[in-house]
C-alpha cells in the first residue's frame, strides 16, 4: 500500500475496522463500527470487500449518504485501491467488476426525450436545453444526468426527459433493450462485483425491490444518516416549480392546449363544433393563468408562516 499511496500510513484503527468487516462478511453477521475522522474507513471496508466479492463469486451493495460520495468512490477511492493491489499481485491481476447505480430519474429516457423535441412551438428555453442534451448524447455517455451540469430551470426541465415510474412502458419502448440507459446501468449491476448506490435507492429497493439485483451482503457507509434519508425518501415534497411545470404542460407553448389548438387547424370540422371547442380551450387556459396566480399566492402566504 505504501509503494501505491506515497502519504500511507499505518492506522491501527484502520486495521481493526478492516478486520471487523472481514469477519462479519466471513461470519455472515451485523456489524456496527463507529469510525473517527482520519481513519480511512473507506479503503477499511473495500478492501474486504473485494477480495470477499471476487473469492465467492457474489454481490457486495455499497450505500453512501450521497452521490457525490457516491462519484468519489467510483472515481477515486476504488480505482486508487485497485491500482495498489495491482502492484502487489501484478502476477495475478484483478478482474474486478463496479456498478454505480443510482435512482431512475438520474437517466434519461430517450423515448420522453425523443417525443418532447418533435413538438412543435416550443419556447426558447426549452430548446435551449434540448440542443444541450442533444450535443451530451452525440458523445458516449451513461444517460446520467451527473454528466450534464444542470443548473435553475433545467433541473425542473430534466423531469420532462427523465425515466419516470409513471411515463416507463418497458413492453411498448422501443429502447428498452437496445439504448435505454436505465436498462444498461441495471444490467451493469447485475454482472458486478461491487454495487454502489446511495442510501435514497437502497430505500426505494427495500420498499418497491426489483431495483437492486438479489445480494446477501451490505455495507452502509455513514449510517447515521439513513433515517434522515429514509425521512426523505418515503415521503413526498412539492414546490412552486413543479407545480408551474405541471400547468405549463397544460397550457404553456408545446403543452397540451397548444398542441390541440394547432391540431384543430389541420383538420375538417363542422363550424359549430370548432367553434364549440375553441370556447372550451379558451376557458381551460383561463383557468389554468388563474390557478398560476392562486400558485404565487400560496407559496408567498406559505413561505410568511414558515420564517
Amino acid at each position: 500500500m505504501a509503494k501505491a499511496f506515497p502519504a500511507f500510513e499505518h492506522r491501527p484503527g484502520q486495521v481493526s475496522m478492516m478486520q471487523a468487516v472481514a469477519q462479519s462478511l466471513n461470519e455472515g453477521r451485523h456489524s456496527i463500527v463507529e469510525a473517527g475522522t482520519g481513519i480511512g474507513k473507506s479503503i477499511a471496508y473495500l478492501l474486504p470487500s473485494i477480495f470477499f466479492a471476487l473469492r465467492n463469486n457474489t454481490h457486495i451493495v455499497v450505500s453512501t449518504n450521497t452521490i457525490n460520495l457516491q462519484e468519489q468512490l467510483m472515481n477515486k477511492d476504488i480505482p486508487d485501491l485497485l491500482q495498489a493491489l495491482g502492484m502487489i499481485q501484478s502476477e495475478t491481476p484483478l478482474d474486478l467488476r463496479v456498478a454505480q447505480l443510482k435512482g431512475r430519474h438520474n437517466y434519461l429516457c430517450l423515448r420522453q426525450w425523443n417525443s418532447w423535441r418533435k413538438s412543435p412551438g416550443l419556447p426558447q428555453e426549452e430548446i435551449k436545453f434540448l440542443v444541450r442534451t442533444l450535443v451530451w448524447l452525440s458523445s458516449p455517455s451513461t444517460g446520467d444526468r451527473g454528466e450534464i451540469n444542470l443548473a435553475g430551470s433545467e433541473a425542473i426541465l430534466w423531469n420532462r426527459i427523465c425515466a419516470s415510474e409513471d411515463n416507463c412502458t418497458p413492453q411498448q419502448c422501443p429502447y428498452y433493450k437496445n439504448g435505454c440507459f436505465l436498462y444498461h446501468a441495471r444490467r451493469e449491476a447485475e454482472k458486478a462485483h461491487l454495487i454502489i448506490v446511495n442510501h435514497a435507492l437502497l430505500l426505494s429497493d427495500l420498499v418497491k425491490s426489483k431495483i437492486l439485483p438479489e445480494y446477501s451482503h451490505l455495507i452502509i457507509d455513514e449510517a447515521h444518516h439513513l433515517e434522515e434519508a429514509a425521512t426523505e425518501q418515503l415521503g413526498y415534497q412539492i414546490g412552486q416549480p413543479d407545480v408551474l411545470d405541471d400547468l405549463n404542460r397544460i397550457s404553456g407553448r408545446g403543452g397540451v392546449l397548444f398542441l390541440l389548438e394547432n391540431s384543430l387547424r389541420r383538420i375538417s370540422i363542422a363550424p359549430l363544433r370548432r367553434k364549440e371547442i375553441e370556447q372550451k380551450v379558451e376557458r381551460l387556459e383561463e383557468r389554468v393563468q388563474a390557478a398560476q396566480s392562486e400558485v404565487f399566492r400560496f407559496f408567498d402566504i406559505l413561505t410568511y408562516f414558515v420564517r
